[in-house]
């Protein structure tokens, strides 16, 4: 196991997170292979104690990589911030608590100062990263692909399982993050914000991810609930502009959703808001026209609020298997932007973040190998979803088109398969 000076985390101290499923992980980056626990058999109270929480917390003190949390410290390992280096920034004084985890890993107290669950995946969107256990967007056409819907699905309005295990927890909770599914679809998000708001927790600061499609749930209107709160911040997942959004993300209306935009900034002007763009190979060489453009739209209002998210899974996605040639053109993209960007927008401070992702972005593509196999992944499952969308993914990313060099071939043959006999 990868030794290092110090691994240790602040979340294995003041977190837990829940998937829709009712599986439970460390962290929303942990390993997808490593729960700690399921809510069909155990208490967050009881799972805060189990095995593996305690395997981590020891690990973490012996200086050791717990498996669970790979992909943080792959992040840093190219250079990148990590969700683990942000925590500890973020939960400094929780830290503390470290000097109260015993030999064997057991951590009494659970204070939950810091909320992640995913109380549901109802969603409106069938982005094509993602898939029926995070979105119900995506049940028609997985019904369409695979006959059938995988087991074990979370079912849709089902009564707030978790209120009574997280009831005690609202007076010391110091942060929220909610996502989804679509979280400003979600019945348990607006009774959370309710009764924050009764019990004057309005200091408590509220992180979303969300597609801003919608701002109504039944009569209520979050944009009259944001401007109570000391701070809210929105990090809406848009991976695109235009047709290119559209094609990513299923469901996006690029006119409505800039619009939305748009209504935000003028009823809940407290909200930090900032584009979160999951970079693969569907949109890698259309970022740097997608940040001109919500700048020039005013969407956006510094180059900092621009964040790269890098993709760990589905790898058949990851920008790091690509021919390294195609790395070359992507590199040379993403370089010319950042000096671009270094050049344009004074002072430096406003760039650094940005800048930083952008480093970081290519040290992690080049940390990957060439991997046909992963190649021919990609193309397979897009094609699965051209089939019952009637798309064409070549056409909509023309850029990558080359990885399929028999595409046209393809599509002729299977309009008029008599052509070629």
């Amino acid at each position: 196991m990868t030794k290092n000076k110090d691994t240790k985390c602040v979340l294995p101290l003041i977190h837990l997170h829940t998937w829709p499923n009712k599986d439970v992980y460390a962290c929303c980056l942990g390993n997808i292979d490593h729960q700690v626990g399921s809510l069909k058999t155990h208490t967050l109270k009881e799972i805060w104690n189990e095995e593996p929480m305690r395997k981590i917390r020891r690990q973490m003190l012996a200086g050791e990589r717990p498996p669970e949390c790979v992909n943080c410290f792959k992040e840093e390992d190219t250079g990148n911030e990590s969700f683990r280096i942000t925590s500890a920034r973020d939960f400094k004084p929780h830290m503390k608590k470290w000097d109260d985890v015993k030999e064997d890993g057991t951590l009494d107290e659970m204070d939950l100062a810091y909320w992640d669950f995913r109380f549901s995946n109802v969603c409106n969107f069938s982005c094509r990263s993602c898939g029926p256990q995070l979105s119900t967007g995506w049940y028609a056409d997985t019904k369409k692909i695979w006959g059938g819907l995988p087991p074990d699905l979370p079912e849709k309005g089902r009564v707030f399982e978790l209120w009574e295990q997280i009831e005690p927890y609202f007076p010391i909770v110091e942060k929220i993050y909610f996502a989804g599914g679509e979280p400003l679809m979600m019945e348990e998000h607006y009774r959370i914000i309710n009764r924050l708001v009764e019990m004057g927790r309005t200091d408590v600061h509220l992180i979303y991810n969300s597609n801003l499609s919608q701002f109504f749930f039944k009569k209520q209107n979050i944009l009259d609930s944001w401007p109570k709160f000391d701070r809210v911040t929105m990090a809406a997942s848009l991976d695109g502009y235009g047709p290119r959004g559209e094609f990513v993300r299923t469901g996006l209306d690029w006119t409505k959703w800039v619009n939305n935009r748009l209504e935000m900034k003028e009823r809940a002007p407290n909200v930090e808001f900032n584009i979160n763009s999951t970079v693969s190979i569907q949109n890698v060489m259309h970022q740097p026209e997608f940040f001109y453009e919500l700048m020039r739209q005013g969407l956006i209002d510094h180059p900092h609020c621009f964040h790269v998210n890098l993709v760990h899974f589905p790898f058949w996605l990851n920008c790091g298997i690509l021919h390294p040639s195609k790395k070359q053109l992507i590199d040379k993209q993403w370089t010319d932007w950042e000096e671009d960007l270094l050049a344009t927008y004074k002072p430096a401070w406003r760039t650094e973040t940005l800048v930083r992702h952008i480093q970081g972005f290519k040290k992690f593509m080049w940390s990957a190998e060439f991997n046909p196999k992963m190649i021919e992944r990609f193309i397979l499952e897009m094609e699965r979803i051209d089939a019952v969308r009637d798309e064409t993914w070549q056409e909509d990313i023309p850029e990558m088109a080359d990885l399929d060099p028999d595409w046209k071939i393809k599509r002729i043959r299977k309009q008029d398969p008599f052509i070629y006999e």
